[in-house]
């Protein structure tokens, strides 16, 4: 099982956004997997296309190919995130000059939610 503990240390090891050789961070690891969903017919993620971004979140087979999305690690890692970005933006708003209440500012994520059924 994956521990979302060492998926969080991961995270924080990795380089700022703004460091030469930059590692894309969880956020823009999930928008890839959202994105890339959106463009599958069925809006499900593929587990090929999560082993490339997120293989801790995979079960592969015996020959090592993606079989499986582990979804409840992914649910959770999800929730994470958004705990993890509403904190953010808590404290941006706490900020004087922050610009959150400029109309063109721009927001910190974007996220496009869609319904299949």
């Amino acid at each position: 099982m994956v521990s979302l503990a060492a998926l969080a240390a991961a995270q924080s090891d990795l380089p700022a956004s703004g460091s030469h050789h930059a590692v894309p961070d969880l956020s823009t690891k999930l928008l890839r997997l959202q994105e890339s969903a959106a463009r599958h017919p069925d809006g499900r993620l593929l587990p090929e296309r999560v082993a490339e971004l997120l293989p801790e979140l995979v079960r592969f087979d015996s020959t090592g190919a993606p079989r499986s999305i582990r979804h409840r690690q992914l649910n959770s890692l999800l929730l994470d995130e958004v705990r993890r970005l509403s904190e953010r933006v808590a404290a941006l708003e706490a900020t004087e000059g922050a610009g959150l209440d400029d109309p063109s500012t721009e927001p910190l994520v974007r996220i496009r939610v869609t319904r299949h059924e």
